[in-house]
């Protein structure tokens, strides 16, 4: 594995000490860190965590941002205009 791209419920998770999968959240963490992999936060999930908690809060200086614009929201167009 390369690479890996967080969800909002990891993010979550790894956060929130008193949730019941936050030992593995962050166990999981550690082993992209200690394997060096490349660690991708959306800023669709940034958006979301925000919801709930500062994201600030978030390890950004773990991971590499990918945005995503309105030219990002307007492909999936393209995909169900196909079929």
């Amino acid at each position: 594995m390369d690479s890996i791209l967080l969800d909002t419920s990891f993010c979550i998770r790894l956060l929130k000490s008193n949730d019941t999968l936050h030992q593995n959240a962050k166990d999981y963490f550690k082993y992209f860190l200690e394997k060096k992999i490349e660690i991708y936060l959306s800023t669709i999930v940034i958006a979301e965590y925000s919801v709930k908690d500062d994201p600030a809060n978030l390890p950004l200086e773990f991971v590499k941002i990918i945005p995503f614009d309105f030219f990002d929201g307007k492909l999936p167009v393209n995909f169900i205009r196909f079929y």
